[in-house]
């Protein structure tokens, strides 16, 4: 990933916004490992994505080994390396180093039982290897992992943290603000939209500012999802899913993959649905909806799920 998430990621304690509780314990970890040459636990990240579980760990990476860090630190996801196979023979030679190194594993509430089996004896035998795992939601992660790892919870920000970071950044790119009432309400949106997710905040912020280090106020303020979310509806009802699909993934990569303003305006259009027994079928779904998005790692496939069951509810009996 690159862009402004990577361009501007903290590369110590003190530049990380928010998290405050968890950046005053991890400088304990590297303060008792310098002074006392105490080891460092195992440690799992908690929280939901943007929140800065990722930074934390090369932050950590940054203070215990200074220039040298990346020699240091590994860094693996668990959708790319959840099999068994893959923790006995990528993670298991790597942990038996004589060198200290930090094994970073995101999303590691994706690895497979069996996987997390093997992980687990891994990290109880190793000497000189520190694993973190981050993970959104710990309770698919077993037990007997839970209970090795010093747990580290990661908050959404705020609206002032987020606003914070992106003032710097706006600063740093040298955007030329002209301060109006549509520019403000168009940084708001911004804030709003991210949900306390400081990577799409970025990302949102790097889409709209011009070639020529302007915000593009329009671009924020114009496109309104649920314009677009119930045309899809409608369409689907009427019996078209394959156009109706067309229009839910076409509205969720414009809106930049930002799955809770889909979810927001999927609620908004179907709260306008006269007809009552489909308004309520389809509320219902929505928590479904919800709830598959929540541990699914493919959003775009539950929304269109969901779009094709919308298609099926007029046909099913009352």
């Amino acid at each position: 990933m690159g862009g402004y998430v990577e361009k501007y990621r903290p590369s110590s304690f003190n530049e990380i916004v928010g998290q405050k509780h968890t950046v005053e314990s991890l400088k304990e970890i590297v303060k008792r490992k310098k002074e006392n040459n105490e080891q460092a636990p195992h440690m799992l990240f908690i929280g939901p994505p943007g929140t800065g579980k990722t930074t934390a760990a090369i932050c950590l990476a940054h203070e215990l080994y200074g220039k040298q860090w990346k020699i240091y630190f590994r860094e693996f996801n668990a959708s790319d390396t959840r099999k068994l196979t893959d923790i006995r023979e990528i993670i298991k030679p790597m942990s038996r180093t004589i060198v200290e190194q930090i094994i970073f594993f995101d999303e590691a509430d994706g690895l497979a039982y069996d996987a997390q089996q093997a992980l687990r004896r891994i990290m109880e035998k190793t000497h000189n290897s520190i694993f973190i795992l981050s993970a959104n939601n710990e309770q698919k992660l077993n037990e007997a992992i839970r209970s090795r790892c010093t747990p580290f919870r990661f908050n959404p920000l705020d609206k002032e943290e987020t606003a914070t970071m992106l003032k710097r950044v706006l600063l740093s790119e040298g955007v030329k603000l002209k301060k109006t009432p549509e520019e403000s309400k168009a940084l708001f949106e911004i804030i709003k939209d991210s949900r306390g997710d400081l990577r799409k905040a970025l990302n949102i912020l790097e889409k709209v500012i011009t070639a020529g280090k302007e915000l593009n106020v329009q671009s924020v303020l114009e496109f309104k999802p649920i314009d677009q979310i119930s045309e899809a509806i409608k369409t689907a009802l009427a019996g078209d899913d394959e156009k109706a699909k067309d229009l839910i993934e076409d509205v969720y990569l414009k809106n930049g993959e930002d799955v809770d303003k889909v979810l927001d305006a999927i609620y908004e259009s179907v709260e306008e649905i006269p007809d009552q027994e489909i308004r309520n079928r389809l509320l219902y779904e929505i928590g479904n909806l919800e709830h598959r998005i929540q541990y699914s790692h493919r959003p775009l496939y539950q929304l269109v799920s969901f779009i094709a069951f919308v298609w099926k509810v007029p046909h099913l009996q009352r």
